[in-house]
Parts: C-alpha cells; sequence; structure tokens
C-alpha cells in the first residue's frame, strides 16, 4: 500500500463544517479571511480545522482565482530604508534576486511596508514574506487567513524563523581561521549601525576566538570618523592586531588606523562584512566577508514559492563567501 493512502482521504471543507457545526460557505469564507462571521464562529471554525487536520491548498485556492501564485513581501521600514537610500548592498542585491527567482518560477510578487501589509494580504496572496527584523507587535495586528503559510527570517513570538539563515558558528570560525594563518592574537568585533543579531554574532565570534586561542574585544561604533577613532583608541589599549566588522566605506577605517601609527596588514589584518564593491577600491584591499545578497534572495524565493504551493521543503542554510585581498596578507 502506498504512503499516500496509507494516509487517509484529505480533510474537507465539509467534515471542518460538520465539527464547527456550521455551514461549508461559513467554513469557506473563515478560512479565506473574509469577514461576516462572529469571532466566536470565527474561532470555532479554525479549531475544527486544526482538529480534522484541514490545510488550505494554496495551488488550487489560486486556480479557483483564475489567476498565478501571488508571494507578498512585507518588508519593514528599516530595511527599505536602506535598500531606498543604497546604505545596504545586501538587501538591494536580495531583493532583485527574489523577484527574478520568483518571476522564473511563474510567480508575482508584492513588496510593501507596514501600512500597506494588510490591504496585501486581503488582496490575495499565497504566502507572506516577513523579510528582515518585522516588528512583533505589527504581525500580532495583521488578520491572516487561515492556512496562509508564513516566511520568516527572524524570530517572532509565535513564528520561529523558518527561512533560509546564515550558520554564523561557521562564518565566525571561517573568518577566525583567515586570521590565525597570520598568527593573529587578539581579534575585535566592529559592528556598525547597521548590523542585525549582535549578541549573535559576538556569541558565536566569541566562541571561535577562544577556540584559536585569541582574545575577544567587541567595539561597537557609529560608522563615522569621531566614533571609529574612539574604537579604534580603545582597541590599541587591548593590543588589538585583527579586525572584523561592518563598515559602510573600509577606506575611513584604514585611515584611522593609519592616522594611530598602524599598518594594514603589518600591525592590524581586517576584514570587512559587505558585498564586495567599496573595499575593492581602497588601498589597501580590504578582505571580504559577503553574506551574498543574490544567493540568499534566490533560496528565499524557491522557499516561498515552494511553501505556496504546498510542498515539502527543506531549510538549509544561506551563503556566504570570503574575498581575501591584502588585508589579511599573511606576512
Amino acid at each position: 500500500m502506498s504512503e499516500k493512502s496509507q494516509a487517509g482521504p484529505r480533510p474537507t471543507l465539509a467534515k471542518v463544517a460538520l465539527f464547527a457545526r456550521v455551514s461549508t460557505a461559513t467554513v469557506s469564507n473563515v478560512l479565506a479571511g473574509k469577514g461576516g462571521a462572529s469571532p466566536e464562529t470565527q474561532e470555532r471554525v479554525r479549531a475544527a480545522a486544526r482538529q480534522v487536520g484541514y490545510r488550505v491548498d494554496p495551488g488550487a485556492r489560486a486556480l479557483s482565482r483564475g489567476r498565478t501564485t501571488s508571494v507578498g513581501v512585507l518588508v519593514p521600514s528599516s530595511v527599505d530604508e536602506m535598500i531606498r537610500q543604497r546604505q545596504s548592498f545586501f538587501w538591494v542585491r536580495l531583493v532583485d534576486a527574489f523577484v527574478t527567482t520568483a518571476s522564473d518560477l511563474g510567480v508575482t510578487t508584492s513588496i510593501v511596508d507596514e501600512s500597506q501589509a494588510q490591504s496585501m494580504i486581503d488582496s490575495g496572496i499565497d504566502v507572506l514574506v516577513l523579510l528582515g527584523r518585522t516588528d512583533p507587535y505589527v504581525v500580532a495586528q495583521l488578520s491572516l487567513p487561515f492556512g496562509l503559510p508564513v516566511v520568516s527570517t527572524f524570530d517572532l513570538p509565535d513564528l520561529p524563523a523558518n527561512a533560509p539563515h546564515h550558520d554564523l558558528d561557521v562564518i565566525a570560525e571561517t573568518v577566525v581561521t583567515e586570521f590565525a594563518q597570520s598568527h593573529r592574537k587578539a581579534l575585535a568585533w566592529m559592528p556598525g549601525t547597521a548590523s542585525t543579531q549582535v549578541d549573535s554574532w559576538s556569541r558565536a565570534l566569541a566562541t571561535a576566538a577562544a577556540g584559536a586561542g585569541m582574545s575577544y574585544l567587541e567595539l561597537p561604533h557609529e560608522d563615522d570618523a569621531r566614533s571609529l577613532q574612539h574604537a579604534i583608541g580603545s582597541g590599541a589599549a587591548a593590543d588589538i592586531d585583527a579586525i572584523f566588522g561592518l563598515f559602510r566605506n573600509p577606506r575611513t577605517l584604514i585611515e584611522t588606523l593609519t592616522s594611530n601609527g598602524k599598518t594594514v596588514p603589518g600591525d592590524v589584518a581586517v576584514i570587512a562584512q559587505s558585498e564586495g564593491l567599496l573595499e575593492e577600491v581602497t588601498t589597501p584591499s580590504i578582505t571580504s566577508l559577503s553574506l551574498c545578497g543574490f544567493g540568499c534572495g534566490e533560496i528565499l524565493a524557491t522557499r516561498a514559492v515552494e511553501m505556496a504551493r504546498g510542498e515539502e521543503t527543506e531549510l538549509g542554510t544561506a551563503p556566504f563567501e570570503l574575498t581575501r585581498r591584502e588585508s589579511t596578507a599573511t606576512a
């Protein structure tokens, strides 16, 4: 006997209606997120759907509407600002690759901010993607149709992150190994204003540094000359000889180190977390750790489309790439 036949018939709207003691039309309206039913009836219908194991078929839902599969993307204002001002090549590239990949898969994409999120959902989408660090309060206020798949790139109170993610432990090991090859002993992590999940990065880097016998120090900065000068001054007191951080323009970091009598990579080796553009024109050329915005957008779109179509997917991890340049050259 096949696995499909063992599973038994798929639960139907009629079965949900029987358990909820309402009509199939009421069940259909409630699970589609349409109004008309009382809050008590809506809760009874959703409870019955969960009890019988009913799942909305996104493919059938899209077919019944006479349209292709639709992906809705909620971009929080913090990420939207970085995209609009081109402060983060990572997010610009991720969104570009997401839309292109979804289109190649025959799917339409709607991208909105918090103010338009509910209207987008009400218009009829087959999967919702929460891109970036979305405010949990904003998500809690959304009225989602029962069974609508949601892909979140960050943990939320009722929804653990379920999008492909970067393995920070592997990234930290890669960074520390690069420094260890030139016998560095003191690592400084310098998160900038646009960095996310600072605590997670810090734990991973501290653990990797300890494993390699390196001391570890965190030196936050505001990504301007004055704050970098203060951070580098603190680092000099701790005799740091390796820096990993996020900088909008790595040239400012190099100039700050030079003004403090430090050479790169002679005295200090540097790796910048970036997309690999700005550091290519700085002197010396900066070793970069790219979080691969294009690659992340492609795999995120693929996962979203698979979930919209009710297909089983593996979570996997997001790509990254270390490009070695002059700033970590072995002496």
